[in-house]
């Protein structure tokens, strides 16, 4: 819930005509980047067992040295999204 307050919080009030209507894109724009947003992450383990071939049971609680590149874009995910 955060996630889409913050993002509607952000976005300013753009509204464009469209076939004489008059369309609202400051709900649209953050409804569709979370809606990409969340489908990447719930997406990203299949995503990531194809590329690797790995077929066993993942395990959550993998040391960082074991996986440096999960690693690596995890940090690189959240400070991308944590940095202004």
């Amino acid at each position: 819930m955060g996630v889409a307050d913050g993002m509607l919080r952000v976005m300013p009030g753009w509204e464009v005509g469209f076939w004489g209507h008059m369309l609202a894109l400051d709900n649209l724009i953050p409804l569709a980047t979370g809606v990409g947003l969340f489908l990447a992450l719930g997406a990203y383990p299949f995503i990531e067992s194809w590329v690797t071939g790995d077929k066993r049971g993942q395990h959550l609680l993998d040391r960082p040295r074991n996986r440096p590149v999960r690693t690596a874009l995890g940090v690189a995910g959240s400070v991308s999204i944590s940095s202004p």
